[in-house]
């Protein structure tokens, strides 16, 4: 299963954009002299002035100065577009294109990125948080650039933001942090990088250049009635994933389990891994008999081999009555390389039927992730 293709349309053309801002950003950390970028209309670059440099920093040669001195004049830019505005150090060079622009430091030793792409919905919190996963893990998450996640969150402003190091090949260890967020109809995304270096320096005042970013002229996105999106999402500890609809809200996430539900009726959709001290088969029957204690009037048909991603566990389909109502379900049970993992599907009885056509490809996009990825 693609990572790109499970990412919904807004996304995939913001990752073909930001690849391109990517090649950009790391030829021009590595300092190469090939790359000649067309600059920006009436563009010159500002070379630093000495007398912006530090004091310290000239009487100690070889002490490392921060890519943005205390006294460096900061400078706004405006892209071309009229969509947003940001600053940046004068001694800086930016290089605009129709999406976005990349502001690079004269030694290669930092820089960052924002790319624009319009939109026609609204995204919530948790779906922000979801493109930035897949984003993350499929343009950085790779062993040969030793990459590791330090942080990643919802921040109350409602944007995604998520923090990692890696190595690249030319400067060695880096930080990066990228941030995802939506104002009218316009999806931003914001990266800044440095060396480990630099951003043991420098980290607060990167932060605030990628934080000034200024939306300008962006407009509400209207309302449509296209289907949902569907997003991949997985409990925190990455044992497994699926896809759930966009349309749907996630109500519970731990390092071994995730539940995600319908907004407006008492649907769920529930992944979890458990410890395999028995067949699928008698973990199905188990989840029935806890079933039957919870609530009253517990039926269950037949346990029936059922396949789950690539090997084959049992479901049980049940029906009982909760709050007087009667809701109905099934359970698949599986178990693979000592793993065993579980599937809840629960609605009210009248929409079981109708709720399979969520049901169905949420399950049959079910993976089970071996620890080594």
């Amino acid at each position: 299963m693609s990572a790109t293709n499970l990412l919904p349309t807004p996304i995939n053309i913001l990752v073909k954009i930001y690849r391109s801002f990517l090649i950009v950003f790391l030829i021009a950390l590595s300092g190469c002299n090939a790359f000649s970028p067309t600059p920006a209309t009436n563009f010159e670059p500002i070379q630093p002035d000495p007398s912006l440099t530090p004091p310290e920093a000239v009487n100690s040669p070889g002490v490392p100065t921060s890519v943005v001195p205390t006294q460096v004049v900061i400078q706004q830019y405006a892209h071309s577009s009229n969509r947003f505005q940001v600053d940046y150090p004068a001694h800086w060079q930016y290089f605009e294109q129709p999406n976005g622009v990349q502001m690079v430091e004269p030694d290669g030793q930092a820089g960052y990125s924002v790319i624009f792409n319009e939109v026609d919905r609204q995204y919530t919190p948790d779906a922000l948080n979801q493109y930035l996963s897949a984003f993350i893990d499929q343009n950085f998450a790779e062993k040969e650039t030793d990459f590791s996640l330090i942080s990643q969150e919802s921040r109350p402003d409602g944007s995604a933001t998520a923090r990692f190091s890696s190595l690249d090949p030319n400067l060695g260890p880096t930080m990066t942090q990228i941030q995802v967020n939506q104002h009218g109809s316009i999806l931003f995304v914001t990266m800044v990088s440095a060396t480990q270096e630099q951003w043991q320096l420098a980290a607060d005042s990167l932060q605030r250049l990628a934080n000034s970013l200024r939306p300008l002229d962006v407009t509400a996105a209207d309302p449509t009635d296209e289907p949902p999106e569907w997003i991949l999402i997985g409990p925190t500890g990455n044992t497994f994933a699926f896809l759930y609809p966009s349309d749907w809200q996630i109500a519970a996430q731990t390092e071994t389990a995730v539940t995600v539900e319908m907004a407006d009726y008492p649907v769920s959709f529930t992944g979890e891994l458990l410890a395999a001290d028995s067949s699928a088969e008698d973990m199905a029957e188990q989840f029935i008999a806890d079933l039957t204690d919870k609530h009253s009037s517990v039926e269950s048909l037949t346990p029936t081999d059922f396949p789950l991603d690539t090997t084959t566990g049992t479901t049980i389909d049940f029906l009982y009555s909760a709050n007087g109502e009667e809701m109905a379900g099934s359970v698949i049970t599986a178990v693979q390389n000592g793993q065993a993992y579980r599937v809840i599907f629960t609605a009210p009885a009248e929409l079981y039927q109708p709720s399979l056509e969520w049901f169905n490809p949420m399950y049959k996009s079910f993976k089970m992730l071996p620890p080594e990825n």
